[in-house]
């Protein structure tokens, strides 16, 4: 948006498996630390240094970063709604692919025709009859 409001928040959720949850948000461009609060959000539920840690994204590049400088050193795994996300993206451009294959297939065989007619010979299709 140029010339408008731009607001990045950062927004995690600390869940352990039996139940104790602690939720956490920053604006990005603000001074707060977000590795803070990703270790304060860890304490409050308890995590111990013998804990296993599992962190899910959204993708963001810079997530690996901020999590190994807050101690979890796992790599993080991208959440369900992203992925499929990222396939129906994939789909799409298969499906473009596909569409523009066919085409340029069907313009081809056509253009084969085309001149096989303007030299005088019999086109593929008419040998097949």
């Amino acid at each position: 948006m140029k010339g408008g409001r731009h607001l990045e928040v950062r927004l995690g959720n600390v869940e352990t498996s039996a139940g104790a949850r602690h939720v956490f948000a920053a604006v990005a461009k603000a001074e707060t630390d977000i590795t803070l609060l990703i270790q304060h959000s860890l304490a409050v539920v308890g995590q111990s240094e013998a804990a296993e840690v599992s962190a899910f994204t959204d993708g963001c590049s810079g997530l690996r970063s901020l999590l190994a400088a807050a101690g979890v050193t796992t790599q993080p795994y991208l959440d369900w709604f992203h992925i499929a996300m990222r396939l129906q993206h994939a789909k799409q451009m298969a499906d473009a692919l596909l569409t523009d294959t066919a085409v340029a297939l069907a313009d081809l065989e056509r253009q084969g025709q085309r001149r096989a007619q303007d030299a005088g010979l019999p086109s593929v299709v008419d040998g097949f009859a």
